[in-house]
């Protein structure tokens, strides 16, 4: 009877244990599934669905994207707009006044050193933020190079203005007063003593007491000791090279060290110093050679062209 009992405790022993392991197990498996839905609503909410900041950050961050390739889009029209200027100062404005076109690798020379977009790396954008910066970079060292090449030459129009102003190039006399030429450059038998010697200008007869006009822009210089023979005469040192001396004259009507304008009354004709006649003698001289001052004539200028270039000089 004792044997029984005992037993029966035994089997009522073992039930219990096997209902606590049921339960610990059924415990442990709800544990189990309790952390997979954890951790799956915690993945669904930082992987599929987004706080209202991250949103917004990302609203942002596409609006830098469409910004920014908006910006893409204005810096190469400029490219092509600053490339068609390029063009046409090399091929045009260092053309016609003569300068040297800049090289092609001066104007597109980069920067230097692989850092130089390190802090812009790293972001959502960085290969469009990156690429941006360095069409901007580019496009301001092309924009200087073409700032210093139109200052040079706009520098160049100017010198060319003022020298194309300064070479003598028009008739000294007016086309009334103008009658013709009795000597003419070159070699010839002088008119009083008969030696053969060489006319370093020509002379123009045209009446006594008629205008002569300066034929280039200048400064009055004193005759030198050499102009033995020409009379009252007035030399202009027109720059670049250019003198003109104009001889003979009966009255001068400027004084050495004025600055002188093309068509500006300078004197009248007259008969001084060693002269056969009423004329001017006129003479056209680069870097201390006298050259053939009809070959700086404008010999197409109208009469009222004359008349208007004359006036001006007054103003």
């Amino acid at each position: 009877m004792y044997k029984t009992n005992n037993s029966m405790t035994e089997s009522s022993n073992s039930e219990s244990s096997n209902i606590l392991l049921r339960r610990k197990r059924g415990s442990g498996f709800f544990m189990f599934v309790s952390i997979m839905v954890v951790g799956f609503v915690l993945f669904a909410a930082y992987n599929v669905y987004q706080s209202p900041k991250e949103i917004v950050l990302k609203q942002e961050n596409e609006k830098y994207r469409v910004q920014l390739e908006r910006l893409n889009l204005k810096i190469d029209n400029m490219s092509q707009s600053l490339n068609a200027i390029v063009g046409r100062d090399d091929s045009i404005y260092r053309v016609v006044y003569e300068a040297t076109p800049i090289p092609a690798e001066q104007r597109q020379v980069g920067f230097g050193g692989s850092d130089r977009y390190v802090d812009l790396k790293g972001f959502d954008n960085s290969d469009l933020i990156i690429s941006t910066a360095a069409k901007l970079d580019m496009l301001g060292r092309q924009l200087y190079v073409e700032y210093k090449s139109l200052d040079e030459v706009s520098k160049i129009a100017k010198l060319k203005v003022k020298m194309l102003a300064s070479i003598p190039a028009i008739q000294p006399v007016s086309i009334n007063d103008f009658h013709y030429i009795s000597s003419p450059f070159g070699y010839r038998s002088h008119p009083k003593n008969g030696h053969w010697k060489k006319h370093e200008g020509i002379d123009i007869v045209a009446p006594y007491g008629a205008p002569i006009y300066a034929t280039g822009d200048g400064v009055v210089e004193y005759p030198s000791s050499s102009m033995y023979g020409y009379g009252k005469v007035v030399v202009i040192n027109h720059g670049f090279g250019y003198q003109s001396l104009y001889a003979h004259m009966s009255k001068k009507a400027i004084k050495p060290g004025n600055q002188i304008k093309r068509g500006q009354l300078i004197g009248y004709v007259g008969n001084t110093g060693i002269s056969t006649g009423t004329h001017l003698h006129y003479e056209v001289i680069k870097n201390g050679l006298s050259l053939n001052p009809k070959n700086y004539f404008f010999n197409d200028l109208t009469q009222w062209e004359y008349i208007t270039l004359v006036n001006r000089a007054k103003l």
